[in-house]
Order: structure tokens, then sequence, then C-alpha cells
């Protein structure tokens, strides 16, 4: 699928605070068509501001191209990027250094996608796999496409979470009764909510929103767990739904392979 092409509105950039709609939008594993007919919809300007929750990779079938996507987006509004947990074992399967652990690494990560997103750079999976990632080569003798390599050295750069004045968004469930930048990266990319969760209805201690990816919805629909708790992670992989949330008005933006369409 080709890459998409946006265009700039020349506005600059001190607009963005002042005046720009913020979006966040949930998990893509690799879905481009959503990713695009999403944008579509949004349509966005230089005022604008989107934050993606993570998991651009995985699953779906052209994670190569949801990431290039993301970075076009750069010449035309702010563009904020978070890790997610797939990234992550993207990162580690290909370059941890330790020969069992690269292994076992890379087995997990094909369990869960890793495949499709080998082939979406144009890799014949097979071969690379048993000639590379799963072979007794040490990992400075793997090679590695330079586009695979341009990507990882951005997953390095990615934070845990961004926070505003009124919210956090970040890619888990984090712990509600301690600060973001307390919490270990593990918890950030991998938690779910819990009974802890619901005991302190669902409000972090510092009164923020929080917007996070992560668990997948089955029914494809954002879930709110309280005014101060939204999970947008609508399951694209298996539901076809990707979603964004404008931040200010909490309205909805989802979109599927053919069209998009607008709620509350």
């Amino acid at each position: 699928m080709p890459n998409q092409t946006f265009h700039n509105h020349n506005h600059n950039n001190a607009q963005v605070e002042a005046n720009g709609r913020t979006f966040a939008i949930g998990d893509i594993h690799g879905h481009h068509q959503q990713l695009v007919n999403l944008i579509d919809a949004i349509a966005p300007n230089a005022d604008d501001t989107l934050i993606f929750l993570g998991d651009y990779v995985d699953r779906g079938p052209d994670s190569k191209a949801v990431i290039d996507t993301i970075i076009a987006l750069q010449s035309v509004c702010e563009i904020i990027m978070l890790k997610g947990n797939h990234e992550v074992m993207m990162a580690e399967a290909m370059t941890t250094q330790h020969l069992k652990n690269r292994q076992s690494l890379a087995s997990g990560w094909l369990k869960y996608g890793g495949i499709e997103t080998l082939a979406s750079y144009g890799m014949e999976t097979s071969a690379y796999l048993t000639e590379q990632l799963l072979s007794n080569k040490a990992t400075d003798h793997i090679i590695i496409p330079d586009a695979v390599k341009a990507h990882l050295h951005l997953i390095e750069t990615l934070p845990l979470y961004y926070i505003t004045d009124t919210h956090i968004f970040v890619h888990a469930s984090p712990k509600l009764d301690i600060d973001i930048d307390a919490q270990d990266e593990e918890c950030l990319l991998w938690r779910r909510t819990s009974k802890r969760n619901a005991e302190l209805n669902y409000a972090h201690h510092s009164g923020k929103t929080i917007i996070c990816g992560h668990t997948a919805q089955e029914d494809g629909m954002p879930k709110r767990l309280s005014s101060k708790s939204i999970i947008i992670d609508t399951g694209c992989y298996d539901t076809g739904r990707l979603t964004a949330i404008e931040v200010a008005s909490e309205h909805f933006i989802q979109a599927n392979v053919d069209s998009y369409w607008q709620f509350e």
C-alpha cells in the first residue's frame, strides 16, 4: 500500500497550545488503512496535536507504513508518539545481545504479530527467522534492513507518557495512587486495570484524566471507566475499528477500512 502524503496549512506551532485541537489515538497494530481513514476524518492542521498511545506494530498487515505515515504527519501538525509494549517486544527481539535471550524474545514476539511486522518491511519471513533472529548468530551479526534500523532508533527515543495540565496519556493502565514519573516501564507498558483501580474509583490521585490504550475492548467501543479514566484501544486487529478521542470534548472518531464516523 503506498504511503500517504500530507500537506501543511502553514500555521505556526505557537498556536498549538492556544487554539489547536488535541486528539489521542489508540492502538493501531499495523492497520494502515484505518489510520489513513482516521486522519482523513480528523483533517489535522498545524494548530492541532495528535498523541499516539503506542502499539503501532504487529498483527496487522502494514506496520512499516503505519510508522512512516505518523512520521510524515510531523510536517502537518504536532505529533507525540508514545511507546507501547509491542514496540518494545520488536526492539528487544532484534537487538538483545544475549543469544538465548534474543531467541526467546524473538519467539515470543513472533507469536504476537512479529511475523506480519517483518513481512511489512519486505522481508521473506521464514528465511529471515531461521537464518537470522532464531539462528545461533551473535546479535551484532544479524542483518537488519535500513528501514527497520531507522524505526528501531525511533522506538528507542519514544517517551512512556505525556502529561498536560489536565490529562495523562500513557499506553497501559497506570497505578492510580503513585505519580506517573515514579512508575516503572513495565507498569506503564503492560499493566491492566485492577481491583485497586476500582477501589480508587478509576481516578488518579493527581486529579488528571487518564487516556490510555493497551486493553483491547472486544466490543470495538472505547470504555469510560470513570469520568477520569478512558480506554481507547478498540481492538483494531480484531474488530477492525481504530479510535481517536478529541480531548476537550471527549467526542470519539472511529475508522474501519472503508469509512469513518463520529459519536459522543
